[in-house]
């Protein structure tokens, strides 16, 4: 057997001490990470970080990089991944109205039945153009979503009457605000804090009662919430809004099957899936990221959407991708259970994986931007930090979470992912932590 010459097995040596090297850099907690951490009295121990410039074969940082670990809200970065490339940008979801009797003289004696297919941004605006199409019945099935079935309360402090205004928006026909806030004077110590809710339910009758104080140094704020259930709030805003078209409306609501005979009156589509992409990765919105799981499953495998079906999407593209997540746990795609796990490593993978997507454009565009917009619109304006990052960030109760692209100060396109699963991880600790890996991939040499 021929022995290699002296000078090839001394290169060989080389590569794998050069090897070696960068696998140990890797495994290495940067100092100003560490030093963020002990600043901020907090350890390692729950924090899983994963660095990889784009283009190049192995990973700049790897920190407990194959730890399952609860994602919160950057699991959308792979339901909305696996959307866009299972479905496409232009794809739009329908609403379709059906009546089962003839509309005479701009009146409708029978029923009229909304039909819909999920479209989780059929918002008020939205609703009212469909509407302004109809002059009938309202009876509709849980696949409606109409603005997010939620209502948003504007508590707007009046120091010089003494007074404490809480609006609605939307105000559903069938929605009664009573407002019991007591305007106080002391410091503002977190607007919320001494605020009570109470929702009472009578047939299709809704109230909210505010209660408790609020102080007035707290200034404006809203408060979003869904406050009943997708039938009598769809009766409400209908109501609300027909009237105000200048319809008449007679009837109640009742959910049922659209009748085999029913004719097809009106539909409406949706905005393309790249612009609600965009609404649930800027602004984190959950119902809408759970909505498009619900579709995946049924464009898939037919109706009635469901979780396990959706999920079942997504590990089907795992698969034809080539991409082994054992670890893996999915619930509702949204990242609002605590079931839900991932490792950073493999959310890494996702963003290398969208990066090689035709639907890069689409997907990266749909991220937060720091200093600029969404979730991010008040983070990282300074230190030349605006516009370099594409985010999406997560939250529950010690957890924090992000990930997302960074372009470092020498141009050079990096993919980071922060998985911190600790106590006061939610907290401003653990946003400091955070932003000390996102300047370490920024500054890097």
């Amino acid at each position: 057997m021929r022995r290699p010459p002296a000078w090839k097995s001394f290169a060989l040596f080389l590569l794998g001490l050069c090897w070696l090297a960068s696998s140990a850099a890797a495994d290495k907690l940067p100092e100003p990470i560490a030093a963020a951490l002990k600043h901020q009295g907090m350890s390692a121990r729950g924090l899983s970080l994963y660095v990889h410039e784009i283009g190049q074969p192995e990973p700049l940082l790897a920190i407990a990089a194959d730890a399952p670990r609860h994602p919160a809200s950057t699991i959308k970065v792979l339901t909305t991944l696996v959307a866009l490339e299972e479905l496409s940008p232009a794809w739009h979801w329908k609403t379709e109205a059906y009546v089962t009797a003839p509309v005479r003289d701009g009146q409708l004696d029978g029923d009229l039945f909304i039909k819909g297919y999920g479209d989780p941004y059929l918002v008020i605006e939205h609703f009212w153009r469909f509407l302004r199409t109809l002059r009938a019945y309202n009876v509709l099935p849980n696949a409606l979503l109409v603005n997010f079935q939620a209502v948003n309360f504007r508590f707007m402090p009046q120091p010089q009457a003494d007074r404490m205004r809480i609006f609605a928006d939307p105000l559903p026909a069938n929605l009664e605000v009573e407002n019991r806030v007591r305007l106080t004077r002391g410091p503002c110590r977190g607007w919320a804090h001494n605020l009570g809710m109470k929702v009472q339910q009578r047939k299709a009758q809704t109230r909210v009662i505010f209660s408790g104080s609020y102080d007035a140094d707290c200034g404006d704020n809203e408060l979003f919430r869904v406050v009943s259930e997708p039938a009598p709030y769809i009766l409400g805003m209908f109501r609300a809004l027909w009237t105000e078209l200048g319809g008449r409306f007679e009837g109640e609501v009742r959910e049922a099957t659209v009748p085999a005979g029913a004719r097809l009156l009106a539909t409406v589509n949706s905005p393309p899936l790249a612009d609600i992409v965009r609404s649930i990765n800027k602004y984190s919105n959950n119902v809408m990221a759970r909505q498009l799981l619900l579709t995946l499953g049924a464009e898939r495998s037919g109706a009635p959407g469901t979780t396990d079906k959706g999920i079942q999407v997504v590990h089907e593209w795992l698969q034809k991708r080539r991409l082994d997540f054992p670890e893996l746990v999915l619930e509702n795609g949204a990242g609002l259970s605590r079931e839900e796990a991932i490792s950073a490593r493999h959310l890494g993978e996702v963003l290398l994986t969208a990066w090689r997507s035709p639907f890069m454009p689409e997907f990266v565009s749909s991220l937060p931007i720091s200093a600029m917009d969404g979730t991010l619109r008040k983070r990282f304006n300074e230190d030349g930090l605006e516009g370099q990052m594409h985010l999406k960030t997560g939250s529950l109760r010690d957890v924090r979470s992000v990930a997302g692209y960074v372009q470092d100060r020498a141009g050079r396109r990096v993919v980071v992912v922060c998985l911190h699963n600790s106590s006061r991880a939610d907290t401003v600790a653990g946003q400091a932590v955070q932003e000390a890996v996102l300047r370490w991939a920024y500054e890097r040499p």
